[in-house]
């Protein structure tokens, strides 16, 4: 007999760290939502156009510190950064080719692979300037899939809210690694 409180199948998780160029670093798990079991079905019937291949970087211009709503497993590409208006917006980084494939032991726990992408703009998607100057503040993290290569029809496949909200430094390069392991 099973039991609804036994693990029955692999879980997936992710790790993200983000960093600016003045080398301030913050770490913590993501949250895979939903729609990111849409993107693993995708790629497991063969569709290689849902493969990872974005990161969006949501910041805040303001000399405060912004206040995100939590990141939750509803969230998508929408709701989550397409829907950000002024003083928000979103820069989209794309990953840098190609991701790294480990597997930790011969049981096949913590396989992962690796992304990374590099938040190099001077706006984000709707305008706004992203610059140390506009006390731009990156806050939130979205690992993202673009099956048409349109930005309004990317999927989220995961989503981070930083604990702390990262200042943009210097040129304004954000960068981030994002490690998504299964056991």
């Amino acid at each position: 007999m099973m039991h609804s409180s036994y693990h029955v199948g692999p879980q997936t998780y992710g790790y993200v760290r983000v960093r600016n160029e003045h080398g301030h670093t913050v770490e913590a798990k993501n949250l895979v939502v939903y729609n990111g079991g849409d993107i693993l079905a995708q790629l497991l019937a063969g569709n290689c156009q849902y493969r990872i291949s974005h990161m969006y970087f949501g910041f805040e211009n303001t000399a405060g510190a912004p206040t995100p709503a939590p990141a939750d497993r509803s969230d998508t590409a929408d709701s989550a950064f397409h829907s950000l208006s002024a003083p928000q917006d979103f820069v989209i980084g794309q990953t840098l080719e190609p991701a790294v494939l480990e597997a930790a032991d011969p049981n096949h726990l913590y396989n992962r692979v690796l992304f990374h992408a590099i938040a190099n703009a001077l706006s984000g998607v709707n305008g706004l300037p992203f610059s140390a100057a506009n006390d731009s503040k990156v806050f939130s993290l979205g690992l993202i899939s673009s099956p048409t290569g349109a930005y309004l029809d990317d999927v989220l496949y995961a989503h981070f809210i930083l604990p702390t909200a990262l200042p943009v430094v210097g040129s304004g390069q954000i960068s981030a690694s994002w490690a998504t392991e299964a056991d």
